[in-house]
């Protein structure tokens, strides 16, 4: 089970000879990178804030009037991100850029997993492997709606959640510097997310190295290279995002009506945690109870490797921000706290899990046989809310087929192992997510080929590869044939794969008013600006950060879209279609006016009373 260990650090006289991936490991971790093509998106989710920002940077005539693009063109927190991916996008294409970019973060959150595991558990390949296939291919527990190790909409995290793992990784293995420069590269693509678990980590770490000194002034005070390495991070910090900003004279909205637009009314989901959905927080709450379990199980066999204390602490400390969040945020309102997005930091705890997860796969493989690898597969299988709840489940079993009584009749293990596989699944089949499952089935097969007992010393490095390949290919014949609508096999992989209604109201728009034109969409028709060329005047999902920006875009949302009364988040916005679905011409005119729309896209049965421009059986095009 824990062949090929792994750690540079030194625990109390023991060192753990370092490991890295070989071939087969790499085509495994390649097989994992690929497998998110089956149901790829571009151009949606967060897409529709980023792009048109990079639009703008290689054409500043792309949407012109646009609000959004207006406001957030500036120095902000997306703007190292837009500029990174236009220079990208000017030689592969926009669609290019963000595949090969999904490919390659993919690629390094599995590499970074599967030495996280091995390095700082001491664990097996195997186990690596396992991690890493749950960090890529899993998005687990959706509290916030933020806290992913991996997400399905390609953006600025993306690229900010795995250099800020290796930043983890490496900063554990006492590379102090090495650990600063990725916490800082992590940081210039989300500043949140690369600062926020960069300056956790180095109190983790600072921590860990105290307690092995035995708590003594000395140990705590004699990490010079740790203190450094901490500087130099908050130096490069300092230069990337505060300095620019120093001299900005801009009015600041008063701290409840920041609170109001951006926090309760925009997105309380990302958040606040008081109002999550109840399935949300119980699943979170197992997910924390079986990893504290698996932890307790991994410290009686592993007691004498310290290179995970960090880790601990780390899981410890974001449990404990996650608690603030929930007084400073939820309670007291405070936009300093609910800025920081403190939620966020739930990556961390998944990602520590997934690490535990897979040593804990190993060892039923390794001390169970058959039924271990039942379980681990059963497992692997399990996605997104369902995920904590079966492996609670399997390790409810495992510890009844350890009881002296179970083992003692012969009928005992494989009933009860059949009990918890039967339940396990039927779980993960009405509540699983199909999408995030059949990618896992297309992983186990990796796996069993990799490393099951009949044909591991068989394995060609191309094997992995090819079984992905045969699914990805089926994918992309579907999206001619058409033979199922199954989200896995239809990716969407250029702006030509959009095909909607509203993506076709959004070409007869490019195709038929004059450039510069500014249309008032419904709330949420997320990739007409990019289809259509065309500035909008305000929309749901893309909000400026500036304070102003903030306060001007609630204004344009009220007028147009209606009062939404105390209602937030996605609540909201059904009301909002609603009203919109029901607005009468001379408001819809008057808004028109108000802010210099030349053309209006209405619901296809919505009121009207002069000429219709373009219909399809769910929008229309009008003009004042």
């Amino acid at each position: 089970m824990t062949e090929g260990t792994g750690s540079a650090m030194r625990d109390k006289g023991e060192t753990l000879p370092k490991v890295r991936p070989t071939g087969r490991d790499l085509w495994l971790l390649g097989m994992f990178a690929v497998l998110p093509v089956l149901g790829f998106q571009f151009g949606i989710g967060n897409q529709v804030e980023q792009l048109p920002l990079v639009a703008r940077i290689l054409d500043p005539e792309f949407a012109a009037g646009d609000f959004y693009l207006d406001h957030a063109m500036g120095f902000g927190p997306r703007i190292y991100y837009a500029w990174f991916l236009a220079g990208l996008s000017a030689i592969l294409s926009a669609p290019g850029a963000v595949f090969f970019l999904a490919i390659l973060s993919n690629f390094a959150t599995g590499v970074v997993s599967y030495l996280a595991c091995r390095r700082l558990l001491g664990a097996s390949a195997f186990a690596g492997m396992f991690a890493a296939a749950l960090a890529v291919l899993n998005s687990s527990f959706a509290l916030g709606l933020a806290g992913y190790v991996r997400f399905d909409s390609f953006q600025p995290a993306s690229l900010a959640i795995p250099l800020a793992l290796f930043g983890v990784l490496t900063l554990f293995e006492g590379k102090h510097f090495q650990a600063a420069a990725f916490f800082a590269a992590g940081s210039l693509f989300h500043p949140l997310i690369g600062t926020e678990i960069g300056l956790m980590a180095f109190g983790s770490a600072g921590l860990a190295g105290w307690a092995r000194g035995g708590f003594r002034p000395g140990a705590l005070f004699g990490q010079g290279r740790l203190i450094l390495g901490g500087i130099a991070f908050l130096t490069a910090v300092f230069l990337l995002w505060a300095l620019p900003g120093i001299g900005d004279a801009s009015e600041r909205l008063p701290d409840a009506e920041f609170f109001d637009i951006l926090i309760s009314f925009r997105a309380p989901h990302h958040y606040l945690l008081l109002g999550q959905p109840r399935a949300y927080v119980v699943s979170a709450a197992v997910f924390v109870a079986v990893l504290g379990s698996v932890m307790f199980l991994f410290w009686r066999e592993r007691r004498e490797l310290w290179s995970w204390l960090p880790l601990l602490i780390l899981f410890i400390a974001t449990l404990a921000a996650c608690g603030l969040s929930l007084l400073m945020v939820d309670v007291l309102e405070s936009r300093t706290f609910a800025t920081a997005q403190l939620l966020r930091l739930l990556i961390l705890v998944k990602w520590t899990g997934f690490l535990f997860f897979g040593w804990l796969a190993a060892k039923w493989v390794a001390e169970e046989g058959i039924i271990g690898w039942a379980f681990a597969l059963t497992m692997l299988l399990a996605t997104a809310e369902t995920q904590p709840i079966v492996l609670g489940l399997l390790l409810t079993a495992a510890a009844l087929l350890n009881h002296p009584r179970a083992r003692a009749v012969a009928v005992a293990s494989p009933v009860i192992a059949a009990g918890a596989v039967a339940a396990s699944l039927a779980l993960i089949f009405i509540a699983g997510s199909a999408l995030e499952t059949t990618r896992m089935l297309v992983a186990a097969a990796g796996l069993l080929t990799a490393y099951g007992i009949a044909v591991r010393e068989r394995i060609g490095l191309a094997e992995p590869l090819g079984i992905a390949a045969a699914f990805i290919a089926f994918a992309l014949v579907n999206k001619h044939t058409g033979w199922t609508d199954f989200r896995a096999f239809n990716p969407v992989l250029t702006w030509a794969d959009h095909e909607d209604p509203e993506d076709d109201i959004a070409r007869w728009a490019r195709d038929n008013t004059p450039e510069g034109s500014i249309f008032i969409t419904p709330p949420d028709m997320e990739a007409f600006r990019m289809l259509s060329q065309r500035g909008i005047v305000v929309d749901y999902t893309s909000i400026p950060f500036s304070d102003q920006g903030l306060q001007e875009w609630r204004s344009r949302m009220r007028t147009l879209y209606g009062a939404t009364g105390q209602a937030g988040g996605f609540r909201a916005l059904r009301i909002m279609r609603r009203n919109y679905h029901a607005i009468d011409p001379v408001r819809l005119r008057r808004a028109m006016s108000r802010y210099g729309a030349d053309f209006a896209v209405l619901y296809a049965d919505t009121e009207w009373d002069g000429a219709v421009l373009y219909a399809n059986e769910e929008f229309k095009v009008v003009a004042p």
